[in-house]
């Protein structure tokens, strides 16, 4: 018990050292350096979600490549019809490649944008015994559909998107559900995090429908080998269950909103390795 209450005081005294939104700047890059610019925009939802999806590698190369879009053309076909030259394009991604991703986002508007989808899958699609796996893959789903009718699925748009795995279907919860070795589905919970919790880092648009303690941590190589560390995670993989393992870890510290504690983790195991032994 002592040492649960030591790592949840830990945690809860870093979580206000790092809920200040003034900490995410140039010096410190998060994605959510370009995301919080479009904050009021009609179509905020498909910019976080855009962002998200290409938030791998160095935060500092995200930031700068994401800090070049024009987003107030994310609704329009005039970037994808274009012929110019545009020299977006980001490690995975080629410049064809974003352009089929702006085609994607301009039709996901037109039938309606994402929280119709993501919704539509939190509340009707049953992949798994998680309601916000489920609108995930749903969402994933959808995307593709709309890939595959462009005739567009190049490995760039595929890695992009993510996929939902051979042994998942709609009506899978009828079968036993293996989160091992599964895709820990980092991005899109990051984006299910942004738009779901609120706080001085989150924004929290979509909590009137979901709640904070549906959601799964956003599980990266920081996360990972720090859940590892303080014993938190058993698996030597950064899979889909070890993101399940450490999330139910945090739902014993504040159930309510568990993932409260995902950038401080994040921060922690990304800049911060000395003072790590206080969780131990």
């Amino acid at each position: 018990m002592k040492h649960f209450l030591c790592q949840k005081d830990f945690l809860d005294k870093h979580y206000e050292v790092y809920n200040i939104r003034d900490n995410i700047n140039e010096q410190n890059p998060d994605p959510l350096l370009v995301v919080r610019k479009y904050e009021g925009h009609k179509h905020f939802a498909e910019i976080a979600l855009f962002c998200a999806l290409l938030s791998y590698g160095s935060a500092k190369e995200i930031v700068k490549f994401l800090g070049r879009i024009d987003f107030a053309r994310l609704d329009s076909y005039t970037f994808v019809e274009s012929s110019a030259p545009t020299s977006l394009y980001y490690r995975f991604q080629s410049e064809q490649d974003i352009r089929v991703l702006f085609a994607l986002f301009a039709r996901l508007i037109a039938d309606g944008g994402i929280k119709k989808i993501f919704m539509q899958g939190f509340h009707q699609s049953q992949y798994t015994p998680h309601r916000i796996l489920n609108a995930i893959y749903h969402s994933i789903d959808s995307l593709r559909v709309y890939a595959r009718d462009m005739g567009e699925i190049s490995y760039g748009v595929d890695f992009a998107l993510g996929s939902v795995p051979q042994d998942l279907g709609a009506d899978s919860i009828t079968h036993a559900f293996n989160a091992k070795t599964k895709s820990p589905l980092k991005r899109w919970n990051m984006f299910a995090r942004w738009l779901v919790r609120k706080d001085n880092i989150d924004f929290g648009i979509w909590n009137d429908e979901i709640s904070p303690r549906e959601l799964i941590i956003p599980l990266d190589t920081h996360t990972f080998r720090l859940g590892r560390e303080i014993g938190c995670i058993s698996r030597k993989s950064a899979d889909l269950h070890s993101a399940l393992e450490l999330t139910t870890y945090l739902q014993t510290l504040c159930k309510d909103d568990p993932i409260k504690y995902d950038f401080v983790l994040y921060r922690l195991g990304q800049t911060h390795r000395a003072i790590i032994q206080e969780l131990l």
